[in-house]
């Protein structure tokens, strides 16, 4: 490991950290208030938790994958490929 690419990684690390906890506070809200005009409740049935599941993973699959196309999405998803060196900080 060289230190200078494990500690800008683990800022890097820190700093998306940060912004997505600010940024789940603000997407919480939003969605909070848009519970109130639910159409339909699908309660908390087993079928319905592994339904989130899967829409969830997906979700994320497309994410990363946008996030390999889009330049302004690279721009924040480039500092996990950045390391010269491939390691458990990167």
């Amino acid at each position: 490991y060289e230190t200078r690419d494990t500690l800008t990684s683990l800022l890097m690390g820190v700093g998306n950290v940060v912004s997505g906890l600010l940024l789940g506070f603000v997407a919480f809200g939003v969605l909070m208030w848009a519970w109130e005009f639910r159409i339909y409740d699908f309660g908390t049935s087993w079928w319905a938790i592994a339904l989130c599941f899967i829409l969830d993973d997906l979700r994320y699959y497309w994410y990363h994958r946008i996030a390999h196309r889009c330049r302004w999405v690279w721009a924040e998803h480039v500092n996990h490929h950045s390391s010269q060196h491939y390691n458990l900080s990167t």
